[in-house]
């Protein structure tokens, strides 16, 4: 991740009123894990909102984000609720993953194609991934898909990680701030 986008970020969290988002993510409640907990890594975390519900179910989680202080915002709602998360702080260009993991969650945080190896042999033999992220409109022009970087283009989210088994494969529509539509792809996925 560039300096700029770190201080992005950086910035965003620091900023006057920010109030962190700490409901979890759709794609994470409605996944039906009849599985008892295990580990669990939350990728790009932010301010830990999936983190805490994944250690709330009483999975052993380790959480990773290169804002210093979203990690601060999400150890201080972790030990509200007297949760133990490993946070860590790392940029994910240049972070190795060294664990394994029975879940590892991505969520808003586009794949660089550089990181799937490592995301996928963190994964244990049965471990589930679980990643959404926002979608160019099926008629993006090329000019949105320059200036949405960060968009996954309809489709793409299965063939960035299609060395694991697609289990669940939704894109939606939804509505962002100020009534534009916006678009989601969410995967879920095991390894093999």
């Amino acid at each position: 991740m560039s300096k700029d986008d770190i201080n992005h970020w950086e910035k965003k969290y620091s900023g006057d009123g920010y109030e962190p988002d700490l409901s979890p993510s759709a794609l994470l409640t409605e996944w039906p894990d009849d599985r008892p907990p295990g580990s669990a890594l939350d990728l790009a975390c932010g301010t830990g909102r999936n983190a805490l519900y994944l250690a709330g179910k009483g999975y052993a989680v380790s959480a990773i984000d290169s804002s210093p202080r979203a990690i601060e915002l999400a150890g201080q709602a972790a030990r509200e609720r007297d949760l133990k998360i490993n946070w860590i702080v790392a940029d994910l260009d240049n972070y190795v993953i060294r664990e394994q993991y029975d879940l590892i969650i991505i969520s808003f945080f586009y794949p660089k194609k550089t990181l799937v190896p490592s995301i996928i042999n963190a994964l244990k033999k049965g471990g589930i991934l679980l990643c959404e992220n926002n979608m160019l409109s099926p008629s993006a022009p090329a000019e949105e898909t320059r200036k949405h970087r960060f968009h996954l283009k309809p489709g793409e989210l299965p063939q960035i990680f299609k060395k694991l088994k697609v289990i669940r494969y939704q894109e939606r529509r939804g509505d962002a701030e100020g009534g534009r539509a916006s678009y989601l792809a969410g995967l879920v996925a095991q390894k093999e």
